[in-house]
């Protein structure tokens, strides 16, 4: 018989202050280790380890942020089979998620991921990374050990991030370019757009589990951080960076896995749901690159999401909004503010613990623009990326969605 929710619920809350008190040290390791990801950019092995390797060509390219970070931003021109298969490309723009990298794009074999099959069909394929993950760890100014450097939410990559790279590719280009964004990937995009700040450089969007609006989540990981205000927590203790795989990051889900009746071994369904389609024998693999660190600040909106149900921006409290805002309450995101001709494909899994069916069916309501839908019962929220079958299921009507078909 499992322990009662509400004592669960305090004895994490518990565990969360002891161990984040016993464990202010770890901040110094976890800022050496972000240094090592520093040398991997440096190093391009982005390229090299990933992409080179499979017989495609990349390049390497920056975009500088009007705040000064200096973000990774790579390109497979053409694919396997050389550019003169097509000489004209359409460029497209792929944004990771949560905690994530550029390199989910390519992770698989040329046959299941999407920036190779993208390359294969014809398109320009550019692959963003936002800020302070492991491929974008520079600013014109800052350090990786510098609090400033994590004083940021997704409201900087929605504000800044976006706009930066997807201006980087159109100076390059001349074109604008499809945007495909996963998980976090759509709600910064959705948010740039509603500003008009991208406008410009996209015709175009095919959004992969959206999470506009969290209140419907089912994500047991997510509800409990956000019942018990965890992100409050590290944010009153002065802790900045969340690291999953080392530090803080990882002392917190030991915490929270010593005291789920579950034995928390595969903490992806714990947070994002049953994948149907994940070949779980690669998660070493994977684990080598995923997950990558975000900051509290970044967590701490997205579970202001899940408590209040509303896509706006960050909250500071009152007299911090009145400070950064004007007003009491954070404003909304206005996504009326989106043209009604800006084509668009919302893709969505019927097991997806985080970008729960009814949360996805607001945000249509919410969106101008009609987009089309495609709905896979049986996907979760890592399927749209890892997915072993998710190259016919998905990735074939995205690309002939952007074809026209």
């Amino acid at each position: 018989m499992g322990l009662p929710d509400a004592f669960l619920k305090a004895m994490i809350w518990w565990a969360v202050l002891i161990g984040v008190a016993l464990s202010k040290w770890f901040l110094v390791s976890s800022v050496g280790e972000i240094h090592s990801h520093a040398e991997v950019d440096a190093n391009g092995l982005f390229c090299t380890q990933l992409i080179s390797t499979m017989g495609y060509p990349c390049e390497e390219h920056q975009a500088v942020t009007a705040d000064g970070f200096v973000l990774a931003v790579h390109r497979i021109p053409y694919g396997a089979m050389g550019k003169q298969i097509t000489p004209t490309r359409q460029p497209v723009f792929l944004q990771h998620g949560f905690m994530g990298g550029g390199d989910q794009w390519v992770l698989d074999s040329p046959q299941q991921s999407l920036a190779f099959i993208l390359a294969d069909s014809g398109f320009d394929v550019w692959i963003g990374n936002l800020r302070c993950n492991r491929w974008s760890t520079g600013h014109a100014s800052l350090t990786t050990q510098d609090k400033k450097y994590w004083e940021w939410s997704w409201d900087e990559h929605a504000t800044f991030d976006v706009p930066a790279m997807l201006q980087l590719v159109f100076n390059q280009t001349g074109s604008r370019a499809k945007y495909i964004g996963h998980s976090q990937g759509t709600i910064i995009f959705l948010a740039a757009l509603s500003q008009s700040s991208v406008t410009q450089f996209v015709d175009g969007a095919a959004l992969l589990s959206p999470i506009a609006y969290l209140s419907q989540v089912t994500s047991i990981l997510a509800k409990t951080f956000a019942t018990i205000f965890v992100d409050k927590v590290y944010l009153g203790l002065g802790v900045k960076e969340f690291d999953a795989s080392s530090g803080l990051g990882k002392r917190l889900l030991q915490l929270y896995c010593s005291l789920r009746v579950s034995d928390c071994v595969n903490l992806i369904t714990e947070l994002s749901g049953p994948n149907c389609c994940v070949d779980f024998s690669r998660m070493p693999f994977y684990t080598l690159y995923e997950p990558q660190s975000t900051s509290v600040k970044n967590i701490a909106h997205l579970l202001q999401m899940i408590r209040t149900g509303r896509f706006n921006k960050f909250d500071y409290g009152a007299v911090g909004n009145l400070q950064h805002y004007g007003q009491l309450q954070p404003p909304n995101y206005n996504l009326s503010r989106i043209s009604q001709d800006f084509s668009m494909l919302l893709a969505y899994g019927g097991e997806d613990a985080l970008a729960d069916e009814s949360d996805v069916q607001y945000l249509v309501s919410k969106l101008p623009c009609h987009p089309r839908i495609l709905h896979l019962p049986q996907y979760a929220h890592a399927d749209f990326v890892l997915g072993t079958s998710a190259n016919k299921d998905l990735y074939e009507p995205i690309i002939n969605y952007f074809l026209g078909k």
